[in-house]
């Protein structure tokens, strides 16, 4: 069961987790999906040292209990629930969903990395607030360079095939940074 908190969870003992000490994400659904799917949740915990979720996405997974992320909550009790502290501009809450927002929100209130899928919601959490976010295919790239998966290309893959949208561009960058043919 996932548990609301603010303490710091222990790093994961993997090669990727010893070269990000101390960082801390806060995740949007698109990427728990993704990394669901992939059957690769672990890559969170192994790439940051405390993984948050908001009340909207916990909300947003497991709705509808058969999606992927949702059962792989209950099972992660290394991923907390992390509530706003301060309300949202309303912007903000216009231009986005509320799951989206509150990543956002939670990122600048805790320094936190923003892990979002959404094009929109990066750009917004980059140019409007300074944050530096991440996706799904940047934490698959990160997990290649340092030995935790051997090559993108069939995770690439094997998302497209589950129906998660990634573009013609962004898979050949993401190869491409990888040094992997499609």
């Amino acid at each position: 069961m996932l548990s609301t908190s603010t303490k710091t969870s222990s790093p994961a003992s993997s090669a990727v987790s010893e070269t990000s000490p101390g960082r801390n994400a806060v995740v949007d659904s698109g990427p728990i999906i993704a990394l669901s799917i992939l059957g690769r949740l672990e890559l969170l915990q192994m790439t940051f040292q405390r993984v948050a979720i908001t009340p909207a996405i916990r909300d947003e997974l497991t709705v509808f209990p058969d999606r992927p992320g949702a059962g792989e909550l209950e099972d992660t009790p290394w991923i907390v629930v992390d509530t706003p502290n301060r309300e949202v501009e309303p912007l903000l809450r216009h231009e986005l969903g509320a799951g989206e927002v509150e990543v956002i929100q939670v990122a600048r209130e805790t320094g936190a990395t923003p892990i979002l899928d959404d094009r929109k919601a990066r750009r917004i959490a980059e140019i409007a607030y300074g944050l530096e976010p991440r996706g799904t295919v940047g934490l698959l790239i990160e997990a290649n360079r340092h030995g935790a998966i051997p090559t993108i290309a069939p995770e690439l893959r094997r998302l497209r095939e589950a129906g998660y949208r990634l573009s013609d561009r962004l898979v050949a960058l993401a190869l491409r940074a990888v040094d992997e043919e499609p």
